[in-house]
């Protein structure tokens, strides 16, 4: 992995416009190469997945279609008071701290 990271830090790239200002400018390429690392990792924890999946997976378990939904739609709502509570994390305090310890829960 850090084999791949200099590569990438130091890959020089000679084109003009938008893009090619950020991979020219080593900063920018790092905060680049940095989020779509994190936006990657967000998404393989599956998270969507298994909201979509949940009704469907606790109706095979025995629970009545009801039951699964009503489950569901609360740790739906569960999840929508986390966000709430993150985004007013983001308001009080540095991104940067709220970032580190949003993907250190997600391992």
């Amino acid at each position: 992995s850090t084999r791949c990271w200099r590569y990438v830090a130091r890959r020089p790239v000679r084109r003009s416009g938008a893009w090619a200002r950020i991979w020219n400018t080593r900063w920018t390429r790092h905060l680049l190469v940095i989020g779509i690392i994190l936006g990657l990792a967000d998404q393989v924890t599956g998270i969507n997945t298994a909201m979509y999946y949940t009704p469907k997976v606790l109706a095979a378990a025995g629970f009545p279609m009801t039951d699964a939904i009503s489950l569901n739609v609360i740790s739906g709502g569960i999840s929508f008071i986390g966000s709430a509570v993150g985004l007013w994390l983001v308001t009080r305090f540095a991104r940067r701290h709220v970032g580190i310890y949003q993907e250190a829960g997600i391992v």
